[in-house]
């Protein structure tokens, strides 16, 4: 799997409380429609919720795409899965970030947003892997001033001293 020497790797995000199932369905389906599913070397997830809620999600996904890397919390925010991300990276990953935008506080830009999102991030996964060979992140609907990725779907080229 992966590309090339690199391993491929995603961590998601999932708002358990909020209305996850549209968002994690949808993503679930573009990640095997795109054979992104397929290419993966690990798949990580974090979810933030009620207990009855998060094991729902756990369900839902693990019959759909392997675990490998969890992490729960009844509250919580990205940066937790920014850090489960960072404790399981290896050496020289390429690593794609994603979340359950609109969970939380839907609204037809954030629905529409996460789509575009999923479309440049997801479907084009191969176009962003292939920047990356000379990219440190590949993402889109940058943002300046303070030059970051809106939405925060992104990919990175993990180097790390491991």
């Amino acid at each position: 799997m992966g590309s090339g020497s690199h391993r491929l790797s995603h961590f998601y995000h999932v708002f358990a409380d909020g209305n996850w199932q549209t968002p994690v369905t949808e993503h679930l389906h573009h990640l095997d429609r795109s054979g992104l599913s397929a290419a993966l070397d690990s798949f990580g997830i974090e979810i933030v919720g009620g207990s009855l809620n998060r094991l729902e999600v756990i369900n839902f996904i693990d019959s759909r795409l392997q675990i490998d890397h969890l992490a729960e919390a009844e509250s919580g925010w990205e940066p937790e899965t920014l850090d489960l991300m960072l404790e399981r990276i290896e050496p020289d990953e390429f690593v794609l970030y994603a979340h359950t935008k609109s969970a939380a506080n839907w609204s037809q830009v954030h629905d529409e947003w996460r789509k575009s999102m999923t479309h440049f991030m997801v479907h084009r996964w191969r176009d962003c892997v292939e920047r990356l060979e000379d990219h440190d992140t590949v993402g889109c609907h940058r943002i300046t001033p303070g030059d970051f990725w809106g939405g925060n779907y992104w990919w990175a080229g993990i180097v790390t001293g491991k």
